[in-house]
């Protein structure tokens, strides 16, 4: 898919309030829209699944000719308007999209929004009626206006041209459509990108069909599930609780009881070591419901913070057997990122305090014995040496809904660090041998450019048959949106942290986002392989590092994951050369713009993204765009850590290009200064160059801190020596970009 911005969510994070009451799954069992939708709210539904009961299918898009890996055309990336056929229906033309034999479901319905499809019809048939189930408008069906409640169906990331034409969006219903026979899915125009997931069960399967009926009779229970999704509470109901803290001088304990039976809700916090991690563990069984991460002192700038989540990691082993080995970030959604971040089972914010919590509500079920812990994997224990952790886990005790013999949950993590940007291929971001569910995935992307990565498609081997494969049409529709990522998005299955990059259509440096699928999970009996097509965007010679974290259920000893890394010590995954700041250097787009003239325009560029052969600190800057000369801009540079009334010296380090102009600098005595009393008149530069690079090290002089702060004013000026009358340059010929600032102290 090409790349077209979509601007993030407004909806609060979509976190499912869990209700018990699900039964033990039987082959016997009918399969109906009531018993979808309670399994659909259940997060204990993967755990109790029977092996075999269903395999997952995946209509799409994509070009059929990508069908051979041996063929060059696996590469192909014509993914949009394919169909399986047009045909007449009711004298109508009809775009089949898919035609499935039951007994069977539909578990989820996606689309990238655009202008042709505004006034497209969707009609659903069942069992070769002549009725549709289904007859609406395409993108009202898809987000909330017709039969399906919102957030059930959403716009994800809605574009910028209104609420009635939502273009560079994605649409998804997650609403279950069972069928006992057929089930045929159609536009009443060409299509676009599409994907249709479903379930295929096995022979003998007992399905009831919905009706009309049955839909207009379960809109109540429609509704209430949709509040619940709606809701911006964290905790569900069976965990809240009163709490008693005891203190020590070097941690405190916190023992949580509740109504609903616990085996345990204790808190441990403490420094965290590599010598010394974070244990909880109990013999028995039970089924952990919810683990929080809350780390006091956590860092907020980028960096320090990125390498924090990298360095602690969860550790969770059920029965003896090993489950979940990842890095915190990667495994709370945020990957590397600052927060927040959230979707129905993961929560990572910065609290009213300070404290960053993470936490996440799968269900972990165990039969004999479970163990969670915090481990320090950083190559020195000074990475958290002012941090400290809190480790919640709460579980209840087994009831009559549970499985004897649970589906346990798994977590593993893989890092590719060395990703080519030279030419086309697959990576293997998950291998897993034996039995399952997949319901997951987190992808983190560090990228050294500003271009789109993410045309390549996801490619899922299911039990080495290639005709079972599910070929998608491109990284972001794998994720759930559509046109690229947004800079921030939390909904219930889908999930961006909060990207590096200020430009909205810039992917330098670090993007996470994530996937949960609930009834559109992937079924394995022999063994699953999850590839990333990865199309270079251009040819450069700088790697891309991509990590994912693959989430699934499996019977204890019935799977197996194969190359997920889990290292003693984790390497550093520092930023690209072009966003790593100067030493000493203070971020000209940090700093706050206080006054300007008029039509003076101001923006912030990723200018190591978009010129990465050049050294700039931090790879972003100040992009300054007068309307004529003598227009001016007015930016005060912090200097909190010197008392006022220092002396200091101020250097600017400012960009030149071929459109830039003349400057004059200034630094002003008073923000609200308007004359030149206060002022100090500094150089005036020549900022134009053949080519986009830093002009460093311009040095304004020695001043006095004044208010914690410096106010440096920016002019743009006439050529030096034009006279009077002289044609001065065109308006893009004085724009002018600053980098960063150098405030250092001067003895007096």
């Amino acid at each position: 898919m090409g790349l077209v911005f979509a601007t993030a969510t407004a909806r609060a994070f979509a976190v499912l309030l869990v209700q018990q009451g699900a039964v033990e799954s039987s082959a016997s069992s009918p399969v109906t829209f009531s018993t979808l939708l309670r399994d659909f709210r259940d997060p204990m539904r993967p755990a109790r699944e029977d092996v075999g009961a269903w395999t997952t299918w995946l209509a799409t898009s994509r070009n059929p000719k990508a069908a051979d890996p041996t063929d060059p055309a696996w590469f192909a990336n014509d993914d949009r308007d394919h169909f399986l056929r047009v045909e007449s229906i009711d004298g109508r033309d009809a775009w089949v999209l898919c035609d499935i034999e039951g007994p069977g479901a539909i578990t989820r319905v996606w689309t990238a929004t655009e202008a042709a499809l505004v006034t497209a019809t969707i009609r659903i048939y069942l069992d070769g009626a002549k009725e549709p189930l289904v007859e609406a408008p395409f993108y009202d069906w898809l987000r909330g206006r017709s039969d399906v409640p919102s957030p059930i169906a959403s716009m994800l990331a809605p574009g910028g041209l209104g609420a009635d034409v939502p273009m560079g969006s994605a649409a998804v219903s997650l609403m279950p459509i069972p069928f006992a026979k057929r089930c045929v899915v159609t536009l009443d125009r060409k299509p676009g990108y599409w994907q249709i997931s479903g379930r295929s069960y096995r022979a003998g399967t007992v399905v009831e069909s919905l009706t009309r009926e049955t839909l207009a009779a379960e809109r109540a229970q429609l509704a209430r599930i949709a509040q619940e999704l709606m809701r911006p509470s964290v905790v569900p109901p069976q965990i809240a609780s009163t709490t008693t803290t005891t203190s020590t001088t070097t941690s405190s304990t916190t023992k949580t009881s509740t109504i609903a039976p616990l085996i345990s809700g204790d808190t441990r916090s403490t420094v965290l070591t590599r010598a010394e991690p974070i244990v909880w563990e109990r013999d028995g069984s039970g089924v952990i419901e919810r683990i929080r991460v809350d780390i006091q002192e956590a860092p907020r700038d980028r960096e320090s913070l990125a390498e924090l989540l990298r360095s602690v990691w969860l550790e969770c082993d059920f029965e003896d057997e090993v489950c979940v080995r990842a890095p915190i970030g990667h495994f709370f959604g945020l990957g590397e990122c600052l927060p927040p971040v959230g979707d129905r089972m993961r929560t990572a914010l910065r609290r009213a305090d300070g404290v960053l919590s993470l936490e996440c509500r799968f269900a972990m079920p165990f039969t004999t014995r479970a163990k969670v812990v915090l481990s320090h994997r950083g190559s020195s224990d000074a990475t958290l040496a002012q941090t400290r952790f809190a480790l919640e886990v709460n579980a209840r005790t087994p009831n009559a809904n549970d499985r004897t013999s649970p589906r346990l949950f798994h977590a593993m993590f893989r890092e590719v660090r060395d990703v080519s940007n030279r030419r086309i291929h697959d990576l293997t971001i998950a291998l897993i041998e034996g039995e399952g569910e997949w319901i997951g995935t987190t992808l983190a992307v560090l990228s050294p450019h500003a271009f789109w990565f993410g045309e390549g498609d996801e490619k899922v081997f299911v039990d080495g048959d290639l005709k079972q494969s599910q070929l998608g049409t491109g990284t972001e529709d794998f994720i759930g949106c559509a046109w690229g990522f947004p800079r921030a998005l939390s909904s219930d299955a889908v999930s961006v942290a909060p990207r590096d990059s200020m430009h909205r259509t810039s992917y330098e440096g670090r993007t996470t986002a994530s996937r949960l699928r609930f009834l559109d999970g992937v079924a394995f009996a022999k063994h699953i392989e999850i590839k990333l097509e990865w199309v270079p965007p251009a040819s450069f010679d700088r790697r891309t590092v991509l990590a994912a974290t693959t989430f699934w259920y499996a019977a204890k000893g019935r799977s197996r994951a194969i190359e997920f890394d889990d290292p003693s010590t984790i390497l550093a995954n520092p930023p690209p050369d072009s966003m790593r700041p100067i030493k000493g250097a203070i971020e000209a787009e940090s700093c706050a713009v206080i006054g300007r003239s008029e039509q003076t325009e101001f923006d912030f560029q990723d200018i190591g993204a978009l010129f990465p052969d050049a050294v700039w600190s931090a790879g972003r800057s100040l992009f300054v765009q007068p309307h004529a000369i003598g227009d001016w801009i007015r930016v005060e540079v912090p200097c909190e850590d010197f008392p006022d009334g220092t002396m200091v010296r101020v250097v600017v380090r400012a960009i030149g290009a071929p459109d830039y102009g003349w400057v004059r600098f200034r630094v002003v005595g008073s923000e609200s200064d308007s004359t030149a009393v206060g002022r100090v008149v500094g150089p005036v530069v020549d900022l134009r160059r053949s080519t986009v690079e830093p002009v460093p090290e311009i040095d304004l002089g020695v001043h006095q801190v004044r208010r914690g702060r410096c106010v440096v004013e920016i002019e743009a000026v006439k050529p030096e020596g034009a006279k009077s009358g002289d044609v001065v340059p065109t308006r893009a010929g004085i724009f002018f970009g600053i980098d960063a600032f150098f405030i250092t102290p001067v003895a007096k």
